[in-house]
């Protein structure tokens, strides 16, 4: 095939991203689709690597080079540099965030109560819907781990895919 459709799930919506607009992947892909994507970082990330919580984070398993790139003021630099590149629009990318956590006493759910308005317990819905070129696509009360099931979000993406660069 000439050109892909890419289905990209939290920072795999960034290094999407990169790959389009840093090193020349944007004619080999017809459209992006974002699933919660912190196009503007994780608050959850800045606190990893906080004074007063990052023991947290250790605990967890989850601090590491991936969540450090993940940091509100490293994604602002990335915005800076990304979206000021020339055909940054090229590629079609719909965004879409979710709403909702695993259940109760889940590390999801614990996140809603740190991270800004709604969110699907690890990334908010204002981050993940903030690529200023990106599209909205859809919201839907599911955490960011259900936001991978396919049963959850593929008839809200596959209409998408077909649509490309060519279309309105």
């Amino acid at each position: 095939v000439s050109q892909i459709n890419i289905i990209a799930h939290s920072k795999g919506g960034l290094d999407t991203q990169a790959a389009l607009l840093h090193y020349g992947a944007a004619p080999y892909v017809n459209v992006v689709h974002q699933l919660s994507t912190p196009n503007r970082g994780s608050e959850l990330a800045d606190m990893a690597y906080s004074d007063w919580t990052s023991w947290l984070a250790e605990i967890l398993g989850k601090k590491d080079d991936a969540v450090y790139s993940l940091q509100t003021s490293y994604m602002a630099n990335f915005r800076t540099q990304t979206d000021s590149k020339p055909g940054v629009s090229a590629t079609k990318t719909y965004m879409s965030g979710g709403e909702g956590d695993d259940g109760w006493f889940t590390a999801y759910w614990f996140a809603h109560a740190v991270l800004p308005g709604e969110d699907d317990g690890a990334v908010s819905v204002a981050s993940a819907l903030g690529l200023p070129y990106g599209i909205k696509s859809f919201t839907k009360d599911i955490s960011h781990s259900a936001m991978t099931t396919a049963s959850q979000t593929w008839s809200l993406v596959q209409p998408k895919l077909a649509l490309g660069k060519t279309a309105a």
